[in-house]
């Protein structure tokens, strides 16, 4: 075997060697970004989740504002008002969470399962007597106050099944004697 037949021989073995990197780099490249999306669905989901989750443990730890959301979820309307804002602080915070959590099952992040179970939640909660008195009392430009509407319609329209939360825990709405 002559010089130029063991470099010709080098050079297909090298170009064997690099075919093979490039396809196990390929492979390699293609399970970590199957993981890196599998983390970000668990990632989106524990998002959309937590921020529903906060929102409720908000209320429950403070019994000043649970006390606000419960009147609040019963009349609106009858609510002082500095509670009317409160109340409607946390209906927003409700709503913008529920906004991004359809902005991530749009990107394909988060199960439209999961977002079906927050839309249910949140019409148990519209449907509710001073939610319905708060949407009608909601302010702003009209191109906004569409966009709202065609949300709530959306998420009761979708929830028309789920009872209202005062109905779902009526525990929660018992009058407690107070020592």
């Amino acid at each position: 075997m002559d010089l130029v037949s063991i470099a010709q021989l080098l050079g297909n073995f090298g170009e064997f060697v690099g075919a093979v990197a490039v396809v196990a780099t390929l492979i390699y490249v293609a399970i970590q970004i199957r993981q890196n999306s599998v983390q970000l669905r668990n990632n989106s989901f524990e998002m959309a989740t937590g921020r529903y989750a906060g929102f409720y443990i908000d209320i429950a730890d403070d019994p000043e504002k649970f006390d606000m959301w419960r009147r609040g979820l019963a009349s609106f309307e009858a609510l002082e008002p500095l509670d009317q804002f409160r109340f409607h602080t946390h209906m927003y915070r409700m709503l913008w969470a529920y906004r991004q959590s359809i902005e991530s099952a749009s990107a394909g992040v988060l199960p439209n399962n999961i977002l079906v179970e927050l839309k249910m939640d949140l019409a148990s909660v519209l449907k509710c007597p001073g939610a319905t008195e708060w949407r009608k009392s909601l302010w702003g430009d009209p191109e906004a106050k569409d966009e709202w509407s065609a949300l709530f319609d959306d998420i009761l329209r979708t929830g028309k099944r789920a009872k209202p939360i005062n109905e779902m825990l009526p525990f929660l709405w018992v009058e407690v004697e107070r020592s």
